[in-house]
């Protein structure tokens, strides 16, 4: 993937998605950017940067829907979590949210993803923020967390445990595969 084509300080973000032998991403407020369709995608970065030309917009566009293509010819694991009220806000327009909906699910049906929904309760420990691990090896595994400016990553063994064990508590609390393609088939 040319990497100039993602913003410097998603580079390493990139690489770390192509050496990955798992991803676990929780995602509380949008798609995530693996699982984005172009449409969605382009809603996104154009709110993002109003200002960008839509030759710049398209080129982020293309490098953000190629990624999920590069990282499954590496054959990694995809597992996601993403709260149900991703799914209430309407991104686009109804016909991208449906669009966006029915990708997922043929991803899940391809076997190309494990996306499960963490429906909305009270209390959760989905009361947080964003977060990807990318597990590299079984000695090696980072963190990536994004906020408004970029990312940032970690890797120490207590950090990466501490990760694991909150995407394991999202995991149980979560829908069933089964069950969040029922409950994405099911919202119109």
């Amino acid at each position: 993937m040319d990497q100039y084509k993602v913003p410097e300080w998603f580079q390493d973000i990139v690489l770390l998605e192509q050496r990955s032998r798992v991803i676990r991403e929780y995602e509380p407020s949008v798609i995530p950017g693996l699982l984005q369709t172009p449409d969605y995608a382009r809603t996104m970065i154009k709110a993002r940067h109003a200002t960008k030309t839509d030759e710049s917009i398209d080129e982020l566009v293309e490098a953000r829907s190629h990624r999920l293509s590069v990282v499954r010819e590496q054959r990694a694991l995809l597992l996601f979590v993403v709260k149900a009220t991703v799914f209430d806000q309407i991104v686009g327009n109804p016909e991208v949210m449906e669009a966006q909906r029915k990708a997922i699910c043929n991803l899940v049906d391809e076997g190309a993803a494990q996306v499960q929904i963490l429906p909305h309760t009270p209390t959760t420990a989905g009361l947080c923020s964003q977060f990807r691990i990318c597990t590299l090896d079984t000695a090696q595994s980072v963190i990536y967390c994004e906020n408004a400016v970029e990312g940032e990553k970690y890797d120490a063994p207590e950090q990466v445990d501490a990760m694991m064990t909150l995407f394991g508590q999202l995991q149980a609390e979560a829908m069933p595969p089964s069950a969040t393609i029922d409950f994405l088939k099911a919202i119109r």
